[in-house]
């Protein structure tokens, strides 16, 4: 026996296309066999995006059943050697992130159950119809780099050595077994009677076969064969007992008819239980399976299990299941196959032999022999696995958030965080929001990309060490903010106030509660979600009619309501860029209806300082009046009107210049302004800028003006960047009052525009100020760049790791396919 504990992937269970026959039965058998006789597992995992499976009483209670993630397996890898075991690696319609789990980079070796490669070999009908190739290969991929696959025929096994490569001594024919359930009937017991019962249309003695409705099970032939029987067509019914659907029925209605058949020659059951298709294969004089391919045949197995008399196409591996040359024909003969219908039903001699068939089946298909072989095989991971062991794995992370090219300031930051950090450190793959039409897929520096809104849909949050969500308080953060709330994890927030980001949530999710994107059809309002979640946070202290007035963020300041508390409530670690944010988080956890000693630990990781190369700055030639610019989006809180006010107050002129968009009524009034006070020509407003035009306007200003009547405990971008540039900054950020003293030139959030005229003199025309300001700035710029907060981010991120997961951040990772 293998010295590796065994991690049983029972994801094949929880399948809605397959959980409760073929594969999914084969997984829960064969996990139920491999308790009953002994095999060393440590846990059976099951995926806890998917619905929890009914499981058999043996797997309930003598199995440790836990859900599949990245600290689990590490738990589980601590007590030794570990086999993470795949029950079904090709499971539709899961995604592969679904089915083979980044945690198999945790365990020893890699084991999987492989079935068959029909899509791989009769890719037409499969794969070329639904554009899955890609999709069906990749999971293909994955199973040629396991140390160990457990083939349930030798025809898969023959099929993988000769199709894929495999190596012969890495895949075993373990077979397959057939559940108790299907039994033959007591002395006694009439068989007929109760299978007519359970399907009222049989009046007669009947052949039966369980198909499908799809190329590879040819009813098609078997309907046109019985038509041209002798004995068969006269003496019985034939009962096809499948689901089928109802364009399917129609099908093969229409071919009953177009051979000569009558409709009620034959049955067409639809889906039956476990219970009637066991009464029908009790009861059938011959059971009949013209599959052009299996890769194994479980019908049959289960048929003569019930003491019918078998026959079977000679494709694949059916001529395993009953071991005789005389039980089968050429799928595609419809002539032959009707020859052994008649002489199966007919001679006796022949009769007795499919008897005696079924009953050697019975023998050689058990579930406990399969699962004997199974351990036997386990063996080998002790000489296979080792080659696999040759290179340390590093955390895993997701980063979550908007990205470049997304207009948005956080985007840009965390870009270039990702661009700083060590790649021997962490290995990062990242969820993007919001990415234009067209800009797919973001230029970041990743492991991996992926849309935000596939995290915990398509792909499994839990094979990540820590996921990383980037958040803002602008709509290009919902998906992000969904996200966070089906998988929690980490919060990097640039904002404490994130009521913008929440008006923006509600406004999309009553669209996809209108249409029922999410379900059930809801027509609550924007007002009443919005006002549902406020409660939900904050109790009953929020008005009836709170949000019905306004959609404007500001209108909210007052309310106390920041929506921080709600974003962040069940987050495993928050990051804020300055200790005002953090405060006033916790100012916010205080006035919720959350415990206070439920906030989140904070981390405070200040605003890193850009090169002038990140944003662009160019030396400009200047004009012959000093310019001052205010950067980013033109909004009233940023009081422009106020900054107008004061240039006009200069007593020699200066140009001002709004460096961004600005919304055309805040245009106007500034326009208005600027004329009443004569400084017209010195104003401008320039629109969107791009990266270049941007860093040009550094390069030309001598000093840059970021006021705030209300902040939200952001770090502005724009003062930062103004830094980087060795650009003087006048600011009412109240967040810059962290920088180093003299860094920048601090005022009043109420500044009136007389002080701010003085402000701008001394830096403007002051050379000792200025001398001081530019040696405070490149002190500073030196001294906190991004590889800076890079380097505590992994930190951080390398904190919040559960402890079993980083006593085995040192296990093996597997080297990838890179063609089949």
């Amino acid at each position: 026996m293998s010295s590796h504990r065994l991690f049983i992937d029972l994801q094949a269970a929880q399948s809605s296309d397959s959980g409760h026959r073929g594969l999914g039965r084969y997984a829960v058998e064969l996990t139920g066999a491999l308790i009953r006789n002994g095999a060393p597992i440590d846990s059976v995992g099951l995926n806890p995006l998917l619905p929890t499976p009914m499981l058999p009483a043996e797997i309930v209670d003598h199995a440790h059943i836990v859900d599949i993630d990245a600290e689990t397996l590490d738990r589980a890898r601590s007590k030794g050697p570990l086999a993470y075991h795949v029950m079904s690696p090709m499971q539709a319609p899961y995604d592969i992130d679904l089915v083979l789990p980044r945690a198999i980079e945790r365990a020893d070796a890699l084991v999987s159950v492989v079935y068959d490669l029909i899509p791989f070999l009769f890719a037409d009908p499969y794969l070329m119809r639904d554009n899955s190739v890609e999709h069906h290969l990749g999971r293909l991929r994955h199973l040629k780099t396991a140390d160990l696959l457990l083939a349930i025929s030798d025809r898969t096994r023959l099929d993988f050595i000769e199709h894929l490569g495999v190596e012969p001594d890495r895949i075993v024919n373990i077979g397959t077994g057939v559940s108790s359930f299907f039994s033959p009937a007591e002395p006694g017991h009439d068989s007929f009677a109760e299978a007519a019962r359970a399907v009222p249309a049989i009046d007669r003695p009947f052949i039966m076969s369980v198909p499908a409705f799809e190329w590879r099970k040819n009813a098609g032939n078997l309907i046109r064969a019985f038509a041209r029987t002798k004995t068969a067509r006269n003496e019985t019914r034939l009962v096809i007992a499948c689901s089928v659907p109802p364009h399917g029925e129609k099908v093969w209605r229409a071919l009953v008819r177009e051979v000569g058949l009558d409709d009620d020659d034959v049955v067409i059951t639809g889906f039956v239980d476990d219970a009637t298709l066991r009464s029908l294969y009790r009861a059938t004089r011959l059971f009949v399976f013209p599959s052009r391919y299996e890769g194994f045949g479980l019908p049959v197995a289960e048929a003569a299990r019930c003491g019918a008399p078998c026959i079977t196409s000679d494709r694949g591996s059916l001529t395993e299941v009953l071991d005789l040359a005389a039980s089968t024909f050429d799928p595609e003969n419809v002539e032959e196959m009707a020859t052994v219908i008649d002489r199966a039903l007919t001679d006796e001699d022949l009769r007795a032999e499919l008897f005696a068939a079924s009953g050697r089946s019975v023998a050689a298909h058990s579930w406990d022999n399969t699962a004997l072989r199974a351990i036997e095989a386990y063996g080998r991971l002790d000489r296979v696995a080792a080659p696999y062991r040759s290179r340390a794995r590093k955390p895993l992370v997701a980063v979550v958030g908007p990205m470049p090219p997304v207009a948005s300031g956080v985007a840009v930051y965390t870009a270039r965080v990702l661009d700083e950090i060590d790649p021997d450190r962490l290995d990062i793959d990242v969820y993007a929001d919001s990415v234009p039409v067209g800009s797919w897929p973001p230029a970041m520096k990743a492991r991996r990309l992926f849309p935000a809104a596939a995290l915990g849909v398509n792909t499994n949050p839990h094979d990540y060490d820590a996921i990383v969500y980037c958040l803002g308080t602008s709509r290009f953060h919902i998906d992000t903010l969904n996200a966070m709330r089906r998988c929690p994890g980490i919060v990097w927030t640039h904002d404490a106030n994130l009521m913008g980001l929440y008006l923006e949530w509600a406004e999309r999710l009553q669209w996809e509660l209108k249409f029922g994107w999410r379900g059930e059809r809801d027509e609550r309002s924007v007002d009443a979600i919005l006002r549902d979640e406020a409660r939900s946070t904050y109790g009953d202290r929020v008005p009836e009619t709170m949000f019905a007035t306004s959609r404007t963020y500001a209108d909210y300041v007052d309310t106390g309501v920041k929506f921080a508390a709600s974003a962040i409530a069940r987050a495993k670690h928050v990051i804020v860029n300055s200790t005002l944010a953090r405060d006033l988080i916790v100012d916010d956890f205080v006035h919720s209806a959350h415990p206070i000693d439920a906030t989140p630990s904070i981390s405070v990781l200040a605003h890193a300082v850009p090169t002038a190369q990140m944003v662009r700055r160019t030396a400009s030639t200047r004009s012959a009046r000093p310019t001052v610019v205010a950067l980013g989006f033109c909004v009233p809180r940023k009081r422009p009107l106020v900054i107008v006010e004061a240039i006009a107050k200069l007593a020699r002129p200066v140009d001002l210049v709004f460096v961004g968009s600005c919304v055309p009524a805040l245009e106007r009034e500034i326009d208005t302004l600027a004329r009443r006070l004569g400084v017209r020509d010195q104003v401008l407003i320039t629109d969107y800028v791009s990266d270049a035009e941007y860093g040009a306007w550094l390069g030309r200003a001598q000093c840059a003006v970021q006021l705030r009547d209300i902040d939200f405990g952001e770090s502005t971008g724009t003062v930062h960047d103004a830094i980087a540039a060795r650009l003087p900054v006048i600011t009412s950020v109240r967040s810059c009052r962290e920088l180093p003293p003299g860094t920048v030139v601090n005022v009043d959030q109420t500044v009136t525009a007389e002080r701010l005229a003085a402000a701008l003199d001394d830096v403007l025309f002051d050379d000792a100020t200025r001398i001081a300001l530019d040696q405070a700035m490149r002190d500073y710029a030196e001294s906190w760049r991004f590889a800076d907060v890079a380097e505590q981010f992994v930190e951080i991120v390398e904190s919040a790791i559960p402890a079993s997961s980083k006593d085995f951040l040192i296990s093996q990772r597997r080297t990838p396919i890179t063609n089949i």
